[in-house]
């Protein structure tokens, strides 16, 4: 804005110049044709257009400030936006971590209360060959169903007997998993006509 003011001067000082030159060298030209009044007329002339000169130029600079300021406030508002969008990147990461801990939360409680169901034990002493203390072992080593015992090898079934004692090293476990595979699907007929066939609950030619 200084470089306004510094050209309003040279302008209104050009004028006032000019006038005062202009109408005295034509004085001194013309030996006094014009009168004292009327030179003081030129220079109200030439001060009312350094007036004008003076109004545009301060028009000039309140338009330049007003200017500043809508860069400002612009400037100002762009930094307001930028806040903005990083505290809504930051809420959205917050919002997929809680919706991420929520989806492990529940399946954390799935999977908790699919471990902690109880399992309603089957009556094992059905299987031909399985006395009561038998199936308290196989209970003992989580045997607790018919399919969980159709699914047990007859290997895996020999060592637990095993390992339960002397006493129970005589048991021959070969065809519970076959029998017990009847009683899970509920074919008590065909559970019960395959045991006709054995003895001890194991095969005749065993």
């Amino acid at each position: 804005m200084r470089w306004l003011s510094f050209f309003t001067g040279m302008l209104v000082g050009g004028v006032l110049e000019w006038g005062v030159d202009h109408f005295l060298g034509r004085r001194g030209h013309q030996q006094g044709d014009k009168s004292e009044m009327q030179l003081r007329q030129s220079l109200a002339v030439a001060q009312d257009r350094a007036r004008a000169l003076e109004q545009k130029v301060a028009q000039y600079e309140q338009q330049v400030e007003q200017l500043a300021d809508c860069e400002a406030e612009l400037e100002t508002q762009r930094e307001k936006i930028q806040t903005c969008q990083s505290a809504l990147a930051v809420a959205e990461n917050e919002i997929e971590e809680l919706r991420a801990s929520l989806a492990a939360a529940k399946a954390g409680r799935t999977s908790f209360s699919a471990r902690t169901t109880p399992v309603e034990p089957d009556e094992l002493r059905k299987i031909e060959g399985v006395g009561p203390k038998i199936a308290e072992i196989l209970n003992e080593h989580g045997i607790l169903t018919f399919e969980q015992l159709a699914e047990t090898r007859v290997g895996r079934l020999e060592e637990i007997l095993e390992e339960a004692g002397p006493r129970f090293r005589m048991a021959v476990p070969e065809t519970w998993p076959e029998q017990a595979a009847l009683a899970a699907v509920g074919d008590w007929e065909g559970l019960r006509l395959f045991q006709d066939e054995l003895v001890g609950g194991r095969r005749p030619s065993s």
